[in-house]
């Protein structure tokens, strides 16, 4: 934490810290480099997760798996 940011938020002593949020958080770059970067037996642990819906991942990623 900056200096700044302590003194924004004194709890972090108690607490340990804070939830920093970005302003501006584009996930789409680094999900497709994780994306990439995983075999086909892979990907489709992550496709075979119980409840897995393909709209909603692209939605929150931007990768389409189908």
């Amino acid at each position: 934490m900056s200096d700044k940011e302590k003194e924004i938020h004194p709890d972090y002593k108690i607490t340990g810290g804070y939830l920093k949020e970005k302003d501006t958080w584009d996930t789409s770059n680094e999900a497709n480099e994780w994306w990439s970067g995983l075999s086909n037996d892979e990907k489709q642990i992550i496709k075979d997760i119980p409840n897995f819906d393909a709209s909603i991942f692209k939605e929150i990623t931007g990768i389409d798996v189908n």
